[in-house]
This record gives C-alpha cells, sequence and structure tokens, in this order.
C-alpha cells in the first residue's frame, strides 16, 4: 500500500521555481492555488485509501475469530470437567428444562468472551488507525501552510530562493514513515492469522498481537 506525501508535491514545485529564472511569472500564483487543490484532492483521496486498508485488517481479524480462534474456544470450554460432567448428566437425565438451561447459560458466557476477546483485539487496531490518519492529516495541514507561505512569496525570485532551504527542512517527515507502518502492521497481523493451531498457543500470539500494534502506535 503507498501512502502519497504532500511534501512531495510542494518539493517539487520548490525545485521549479528554485531552479528557474530570477523572474517568476504572474501566472506562478495561479499555479499556487491549483497546487492548494491538488493537495486536497491527494488528502482525500489518501485517506477515503486509509480507512479501505484498516477496514479490510479488521475484517481480517473477524475472520480469524469466527474461524480460528471460536472454534478452539469452544473445544476447550467444552472439555472443562464440571461443564462436561453437568452436561452428561443431563443428556442422561433426558432433563429438557435443565437442557435449556444449561445451554442459555453456557451460551451466554461464551459470548461474552468471544465479545471481550473481538475488543481486545480491534482495539489496538483502531487505535493505530486514528494515530495513524492524524498524523496524516498533520502532515497534510503542514503541506497546505507551506503552500500558503509559497503563495505570498511568488512576486520575488529572490524571497523564494531565501526561503528554499527552510520550506524544505520543514517537510522533513520520511517518505517512508507511513509504509514502514502499513508494513509492520501486515507483517504483525500475519503472524497472528498465521499463529498455531493450539488454543494456549492462539493465546499466546494474540498476547503478542496486541503489544506489537500498540508499539507500532507509539512509534508514530
Amino acid at each position: 500500500m503507498i501512502i502519497l506525501k504532500p511534501g512531495k508535491v510542494l518539493l517539487l514545485t520548490l525545485m521549479l521555481f528554485s531552479t528557474g529564472c530570477a523572474s517568476i511569472p504572474p501566472e506562478s500564483a495561479e499555479l499556487s492555488v491549483e497546487l492548494g487543490k491538488k493537495i486536497n484532492q491527494i488528502e482525500t483521496a489518501n485517506m477515503a485509501l486509509l480507512d479501505q486498508y484498516f477496514n479490510y485488517k479488521k475484517q481480517q481479524i473477524d475472520d480469524f475469530i469466527d474461524k480460528q480462534w471460536i472454534p478452539l474456544f469452544a473445544s476447550n470450554f467444552y472439555s472443562n470437567p464440571q461443564i462436561e460432567r453437568a452436561w452428561n448428566t443431563i443428556v442422561r437425565e433426558n432433563d429438557t428444562p435443565q437442557r435449556m438451561e444449561f445451554m442459555l447459560r453456557t451460551g451466554t458466557r461464551m459470548q461474552q468472551a468471544i465479545h471481550q476477546k473481538r475488543q481486545s483485539l480491534m482495539q489496538p487496531m483502531n487505535e493505530l488507525h486514528q494515530a495513524l490518519r492524524q498524523s496524516i492529516e498533520e502532515n497534510y495541514s503542514q503541506a497546505k501552510s507551506i503552500n500558503n507561505s509559497i503563495s505570498s512569496f511568488l512576486v520575488s525570485a529572490s524571497k523564494l530562493a531565501e526561503n528554499r532551504n527552510r520550506y524544505l527542512s520543514m517537510l522533513g517527515v520520511e517518505q517512508n514513515d507511513m509504509n514502514r507502518v502499513i508494513d509492520k502492521t501486515d507483517a504483525t497481523l500475519n503472524e497472528l492469522l498465521q499463529s498455531a493451531e493450539k488454543f494456549e498457543d492462539k493465546a499466546e500470539a494474540i498476547n503478542a498481537y496486541i503489544e506489537k500494534i500498540r508499539s507500532i502506535k507509539d512509534s508514530i
């Protein structure tokens, strides 16, 4: 997944202006306005792409819960000696009311456990999603601010050249920062999805996943 950086557009613009002739044409102001519109368009597209990415990751978590965790959890739950004895007694006595009460109680307990597990997996992913979204919004806000500042200097080539290096340093967010976060998120979730088939191993993999996702969020 590629996250387009607002600084790249401004960087190219600065290079073009700074390497051009000393006299900047009046049309440059119009170009700066168009650049501002383009930044808004790119930001909207990138946010939509980011949301689609995390929606897909959350769907993968749901699939993991439904297809991997729940079957192992149910098997582990009903293999509990106390529950197994109670169920065998109910079946042997063929007591329909007790059977219904048993199923309702155990079903409720299982639903609560499933809900809690889903929340424990979704929460760190949601936090990472929001942190990355906020980081991108801040970068675009900075890019818009810089573009507005550039517009005020377009009438003077000397002023633009004088401030070029300062603007470039303000765009100092690494181009690969967002891709690094995406790659680490993919790798962490893949480790969870491909964890061993034992219930205990799943529990260990889930704890590792939560810790790593929160670590990724803290690195933003």
